[in-house]
């Protein structure tokens, strides 16, 4: 009997526990305002890590560990460094809401600047300079830009060859030794 209620009890502990979950999402679809045209193959991927505090699932600012976005890897709040500062000055993400997240990361070394900017809904602009070089790029959201959302990540192309490729290899294998 102590056993059984034990058992209930670190069930009931585990499951009212909660974990840090990663999210993975991407963006399809963009104009892209250098080139002036809409690139409906054109993606912008990223993920956040973030903890269900209160169990509803869906996850606000204070819930979150990590967001990537593109170029702009940044945590839940705004913080400076001696090389320049990272801002998140909102985050949302529900299944009937769906994502929301605004920010702006700088960073300035010898002989490069980088500082990219996201509005979700809005725009996402990544710049850099490095020796006098600059690649910009600046895109802004459509009524045909789409919101994919997964909690594991997409394979690419190259790891389903590689993939292919050793299964290819074990069958060989297993054919040689019965032959």
């Amino acid at each position: 009997m102590k056993k059984a209620l034990a058992a209930a009890v670190l069930s009931m502990l585990a499951i009212g526990s909660a974990s840090a979950e990663v999210v993975y999402f991407g963006y399809q679809g963009f104009y892209d305002n250098i080139a002036e045209a809409f690139d409906p193959e054109r993606w912008v991927t990223g993920r956040f890590v973030a903890t269900d505090v209160d169990q509803n699932g869906a996850y606000s600012q204070n819930e979150l560990n990590i967001l990537e976005f593109g170029n702009l890897s940044i945590g839940d709040s705004c913080t400076s460094t001696a090389a320049g500062f990272e801002c998140l000055t909102g985050f949302s993400y529900g299944p009937d809401t769906g994502l929301n997240f605004h920010a702006i990361a700088l960073e300035e070394h010898p002989d490069t600047y980088t500082a990219t900017g996201v509005f979700i809904g809005q725009y996402y602009q990544h710049i850099v300079e490095a020796g006098g070089n600059f690649v910009f790029v600046d895109l802004a959201w459509t009524p045909e830009t789409r919101l994919y959302v997964s909690t594991s990540p997409v394979p690419e192309p190259a790891t389903w060859a590689m993939l292919g490729t050793g299964l290819a290899g074990l069958l060989l294998a297993r054919r040689r030794r019965a032959g």
